[in-house]
């Protein structure tokens, strides 16, 4: 995707009498730079501009654009006294006017993500290469949708679109495209922070899939507020929406099913089952999906950091899924009380606290033990994959207590340089299986997609 540029005269929602000649640029990673010849005023105080929530905008090719979460990142005046300014802007949309951020909501919007195409792999074409006949055929049929209603106020769509060729006296040519696309569709209007929500609850489901950092390409929204009017019936008109996105989004490389951790040909038969239970899984969940994922977005992120975030994702999933204590709550309130009244009272202030507060979590099991309890509770697939498990568990620990708390006694113990790639890559797969199972895997389904993937195959060696 190239870099776009769009000249034309701008001004503020509040203010369409003050309109000011500027470019606005949208860069292929979505960075968005408006920039005025002239400035924005307020019109009581007679001062710059320097935040707005609506900017709206009207192009020399006629295309109408409405930029929200405006701020000033430069201001000069030249020698000849012409004021520039320049406005780095969260989201653009493009095809419509909204009068204020009150107004911006969505009946639906599509999305499309990257390798959406290879992890649903579902195409409208056949080609019959008739060599003998001297024919090539080449037939699109329209894919059906697939529809799934995640509850009673929001569905979500597969929606794959052809490009059909245009037609000319003479035919020279003929070019057939498609692209697949997720409908996001609520029961009623929402405002664009809610579908921000939706799209980061499907781009990580994505990622999960594919083991593959995830982007919006391309969106797509339609509103209520911009429609047209022909012959009596409104049109809902087509928005572009752009936003940044930070990190890389390259899409060159092609995804193989052998890549993925699962494919939708993989649980078509239960596809509206898992992602319901991931969509309702996310609020108790989502601490643990940002750890995870934070590993997945961030690929050159230091391994020290990597090896810590994990080990953060599964004992916070530990204590969220499976939790338990040495003794029951109850019990430990009295032991609690018991070891606080041990404690000499000739100590400091600071370190009877500071003991206090180690005690507090004294019935919290260890990680080791988590550890210990996560194989025993995904016992048939753990095993096949990662077959030391006491040693794993245990060169585990000692890396996370090195890490944690720099004691050089313990320096020997942990992993380090590709011992620690080796111990990340185990723990990202348990990680992953937790998470497979609590979505609605068996263990046998997560056995087979985890065979399938030459990275996990590398462990069992």
């Amino acid at each position: 995707m190239n870099t776009k540029t769009y000249i034309g005269k701008w001004w503020l929602a509040s203010n369409p009498a003050a309109k000011i000649p500027g470019t606005l640029t949208i860069e292929p990673d979505d960075e968005i730079t408006l920039e005025l010849v002239g400035s924005f005023v307020e019109t009581e105080r007679h001062v710059e501009v320097k935040k707005t929530d609506l900017i709206l905008g009207v192009t020399s090719d006629t295309k109408e654009f409405s930029l929200l979460d405006c701020r000033m990142i430069h201001s000069s005046t030249s020698s000849v006294g012409v004021n520039t300014t320049s406005f780095s802007v969260d989201i653009s949309i493009m095809g419509g006017h909204f009068s204020t951020v009150d107004d911006i909501n969505f009946t639906a919007i599509w999305v499309c993500y990257s390798h959406l195409a290879e992890w649903v792999n579902i195409s409208g074409f056949n080609i019959d290469n008739k060599f003998s006949e001297k024919k090539f055929v080449v037939t699109y049929t329209y894919p059906e949708n697939i529809e799934v209603k995640i509850d009673d106020n929001l569905s979500l769509f597969i929606d794959i679109k052809p490009k059909l060729p245009k037609e000319f006296h003479l035919q020279t040519e003929a070019t057939i495209s498609q692209s697949t696309y997720i409908r996001i569709m609520p029961s009623y209007s929402q405002p664009l922070d809610y579908f921000k929500k939706i799209m980061r609850y499907i781009e990580q489901f994505l990622s999960l899939g594919m083991s593959e950092p995830v982007h919006a390409l391309h969106i797509e929204g339609q509103s209520e507020a911009v429609k047209l009017e022909i012959n009596g019936k409104f049109y809902l008109l087509p928005l572009e929406i752009r936003r940044k996105v930070f990190g890389a989004r390259s899409t060159e490389r092609t995804l193989m099913p052998s890549d993925m951790l699962f494919t939708y040909d993989d649980i078509k038969d239960r596809f509206i089952l898992l992602i319901k239970n991931w969509f309702n899984n996310y609020h108790n969940l989502s601490h643990i999906y940002n750890l995870y994922f934070a590993t997945i977005y961030n690929p050159n992120m230091y391994l020290e950091q990597k090896f810590l975030y994990l080990i953060f994702a599964v004992e916070a999933f530990y204590n969220q899924i499976i939790g338990g204590q040495y003794v029951s709550v109850e019990e430990y309130k009295t032991f609690y009380k018991n070891f606080v009244e041990c404690i000499p009272n000739n100590l400091s202030k600071e370190l009877r606290l500071s003991i206090m507060k180690l005690l507090e979590y004294g019935n919290e099991l260890s990680l080791r033990r988590k550890l210990k309890n996560i194989f025993k509770r995904y016992d048939g697939v753990l095993r096949k994959y990662i077959l030391d498990d006491h040693g794993f568990i245990a060169r585990t620990v000692n890396t996370r207590n090195y890490e944690v708390h720099h004691d050089n006694r313990l320096e020997s113990r942990a992993a380090k340089g590709e011992d620690l790639y080796k111990l990340i890559f185990k723990l990202n797969l348990l990680l992953e299986v937790c998470l497979m199972a609590e979505m609605g895997f068996t263990e046998i389904e997560i056995d087979k997609l985890l065979s399938r993937k030459y990275r996990f195959l590398l462990i069992k060696k």
